[in-house]
């Protein structure tokens, strides 16, 4: 398996094709640290006289180039048997589908927009970079559709949230006694109905979420961060949730806790998770508990653990906890059900963040789902 490590000790070469200076340098800029051989062509002509001299591993195509443009590049590129296994990456400002899929059509594998942001651009580079050094020759068809994968699911959630809008939207002004007041039986089914409509959301966010890690986009910018606040937040975004279940969220944190290097944003997010999934499996009256410590086997870490006094897991399926679309099976209280994604979020989250996740269970007894996050070793 080719890994990052793979990559470094042979770096690949990376064409950067733009008119523009500046783009051509803030790219490289960009890139530099990596360790990448950067090459450059401020045209179209130029680079196609480059391409046929020496193939690079892979091309960053700017498409708005007077001459020719990236379109006319990108498909004599994938027109010769030499070199049309080489991947190309588009770099554009025109964001329409309509411009997307005539670079698709042309040959390119995947895309980036204008301006380029570091963090997805190196993600993009280093995935590509994989494909190419495996050899695998089927990434251009992959790529493609993971494209057509990613707009599609796009478009299905945008327009699958604006209904859910305004579903959701007519719902409070039925409870909110707007509408005229209801009964008490009317009100209860309006309740069921709004939670449905959280779960749909959930649903599609975590689609997206899933998708988004397919594809490389899903983006983990790493600063000190204060866990004291990731958790108070956590708490107060599942508060709603854990009293309509009759549970308790309590927390542990050591007093001498560090800052870790991690994206803010994912690490309320995996909180989040657990916490609803501690919170779905506990019965009522129960506490969950988010411990916070440093991590006594390995320094550097800090460890996160997140206990409920729930049914527990079976041994025979613990190892598959963490699989996508897997579910574990709650008691029959348990009407929540989502697509079996979460869990599958969170361990992506935690590895990129170069943590280690895991569970401890036993039937009956409860559960400790238990995380690390690098501590933060600046000043």
């Amino acid at each position: 398996m080719t890994t990052i490590a793979d990559i470094e000790a042979n770096p690949p070469r990376i064409l950067i094709v733009d008119d523009e200076r500046h783009n051509r340098q803030l790219l490289e800029i960009m890139l530099t640290p990596e360790g990448f051989a950067l090459l450059t062509a401020s045209s179209g002509e130029e680079a196609l006289a480059m391409v046929a001299a020496q193939p690079p591993d892979l091309i960053l195509l700017d498409i708005m180039m007077p001459g020719m443009d990236g379109y006319f590049v990108a498909n004599q590129i994938k027109s010769s048997e030499a070199t049309r296994d080489i991947p190309v990456i588009m770099v554009t400002a025109l964001n329409d589908r309509a411009s997307r899929l005539q670079g698709l059509e042309a040959g390119a594998e995947d895309f980036l927009s204008k301006p380029v942001d570091r963090a997805e651009l190196i993600n993009r580079v280093r995935n590509m970079a994989r494909l190419k050094s495996r050899g695998d020759r089927r990434y251009s068809a992959l790529a493609e559709q993971s494209a057509f994968k990613d707009e599609f699911l796009s478009h299905v959630s945008h327009e699958l949230r604006s209904p859910l809008t305004a579903i959701r939207q007519f719902t409070s002004i039925l409870l909110d006694g707007l509408a005229g007041e209801l009964t008490h039986e009317q009100r209860q089914y309006q309740q069921i109905v709004l939670k449905n409509i959280d779960q749909l959301q959930a649903m599609i966010d975590d689609l997206l979420e899933v998708t988004r890690l397919d594809t490389g986009r899903l983006i983990v910018e790493s600063e000190p961060a204060s866990l004291v606040e990731a958790v108070t937040d956590a708490a107060a975004t599942m508060r709603g949730c854990s009293e309509a279940a009759g549970v308790t969220i309590e927390a542990e944190l050591a007093a001498d806790l560090p800052l870790v290097l991690a994206d803010r944003i994912r690490i309320r997010q995996i909180l989040i998770i657990l916490l609803d999934n501690a919170i779905k499996f506990s019965p009522r009256g129960t506490v969950v508990t988010v411990r916070g410590r440093r991590f006594e086997r390995d320094p550097g870490f800090v460890v996160v653990d997140v206990i409920d006094r729930g049914c527990g897991i079976s041994p025979d399926v613990i190892e598959r906890i963490f699989e996508r679309l897997y579910q574990v099976e709650g008691d029959a209280r348990s009407s929540r059900k989502g697509l079996g994604l979460g869990l599958y979020i969170c361990k992506a989250l935690v590895t990129q963040h170069k943590g280690d996740i895991w569970v401890e269970s036993l039937p009956q007894a409860g559960s400790t789902f238990s995380f690390t996050l690098p501590m933060w070793s600046g000043g």
